[in-house]
């Protein structure tokens, strides 16, 4: 499940940059080594864990077969996921959280 967090001084975790704001990092990058010292550092605040009925479940309800739904790469559109999430998506959300949904895929 993924997890908000609230960037407060900008940081590298491997080849993801976070940017002051809020992002959405999944399991396995709130379980890496790094973000215990990042934490503890005050770089960034953990919001919540975000609720499976949240933007991997909102994924879930988009069709892949659609052309609104999702760009040429295969990505899910931010039009149509904040539609389903009932909020604003960035694509920085977006992107966490197609990673988590196609790791819980991949796990099936």
């Amino acid at each position: 499940m993924p997890r908000e967090i609230h960037v407060t001084e900008p940081f590298a975790l491997g080849s993801r940059h976070f940017g002051k704001g809020t992002h959405l990092v999944t399991e396995a990058e709130a379980r890496h080594p790094f973000f215990e010292p990042c934490y503890r550092a005050g770089r960034f605040t953990v919001a919540v864990t975000v609720e499976a009925g949240d933007l991997v479940t909102a994924i879930g309800q988009l069709n892949p077969k659609n052309s609104e739904h999702f760009t040429k790469a295969g990505l899910p559109e931010v039009k149509a996921l904040s539609e389903v999430a009932g909020r604003a998506v960035t694509a920085q959300e977006r992107d966490a959280a197609w990673a988590a949904f196609q790791a819980a895929k991949g796990s099936e």
